[in-house]
């Protein structure tokens, strides 16, 4: 017997197979599902800013799956934020050796991103307590940045713990000292972290 909060739960991931002879239909509204393949299975994310598709799973190859088979895929179409990491990076230089925060907020009508500097609640440079910007109606928080000062860019046990269940694009700038700082960065999806480094 199904219990209603098991159902509620399950429908924040559904499972999907891919077809074998079939077309397969990629998800048409904002969510994410697990897709089982004859690999195993695929994550598949869609947001307004991103569509991606990748495998987090294996099976033994011996087991014969009634599955079909699907390509790895990551489009991100919306994100030319070259610049707008540069003001970020500008921003972070005038507080060093202090760590700072921003985000970078896409508009779905508009098609057009802004960065945000965060409210910093408390940093060092070593730490960092902020609170981000609230989205306008329509924005979404496609890019969640924040500096490591001095220190070389890399994610952190409490960067792992930040992106536990989320859907963005992290970013970590370091080396803000240098001419050339150092960038970390990995996609999000759903708690998923695929390295972009």
């Amino acid at each position: 017997m199904k219990h209603p909060l098991d159902e509620k739960l399950q429908a924040t991931l559904p499972v999907v197979a891919a077809p074998i002879y079939g077309t397969f239909e990629t998800l048409d509204a904002a969510g994410q599902r697990l897709v089982l393949t004859k690999e195993g299975p695929f994550l598949e994310v869609r947001r307004a800013w991103l569509y991606a598709r990748v495998p987090c799973g294996a099976i033994n190859p011996a087991l014969a799956m009634p599955y079909g088979k699907l390509d790895e895929m990551i489009d991100l179409p919306v994100l030319e934020a070259g610049a707008l990491v540069g003001d970020f990076i500008a921003n972070a230089r005038a507080v060093l050796p202090n760590e700072v925060g921003g985000v970078v907020l896409w508009n779905e009508a508009t098609r057009t991103a802004r960065l945000a500097m965060c409210e910093t609640l408390s940093a060092s440079a070593g730490h960092l307590e902020y609170r981000r910007p609230v989205p306008l109606d329509g924005e979404h928080v496609v890019i969640d940045i924040h500096s490591h000062g001095h220190f070389k860019a890399g994610f952190s046990a409490t960067d792992d713990e930040d992106d536990r269940g989320a859907t963005k694009w992290a970013m970590v700038v370091g080396n803000l000292d240098s001419r050339f700082p150092t960038l970390a960065q990995r996609l999000c999806l759903h708690g998923l972290l695929v390295d972009l480094t």
